[in-house]
């Protein structure tokens, strides 16, 4: 099985910047949930079968540590 494009990027576990008011709730058909707040909040999708990768954090703030970012 192939890894998550998120864990790809940023690893087992990473701390991210988001103050959510409002989150992904579940995911519509071709969407996975890749990865969670310890709360259980959605944190980044995925479109299954190509490299899309949605987070919901924000990474413009933190540029220089984003591996999104060149």
């Amino acid at each position: 099985m192939t890894q998550a494009l998120a864990h790809q990027l940023y690893g087992a576990t990473v701390q991210t910047n988001s103050w959510h008011h409002q989150a992904v709730r579940e995911c519509g058909p071709g969407v996975t949930a890749t990865s969670h707040t310890t709360d259980g909040s959605i944190e980044s999708i995925e479109l299954t079968g190509h490299s899309v990768l949605g987070v919901q954090w924000h990474p413009e703030w933190h540029t220089e540590l984003d591996p999104v970012f060149p």
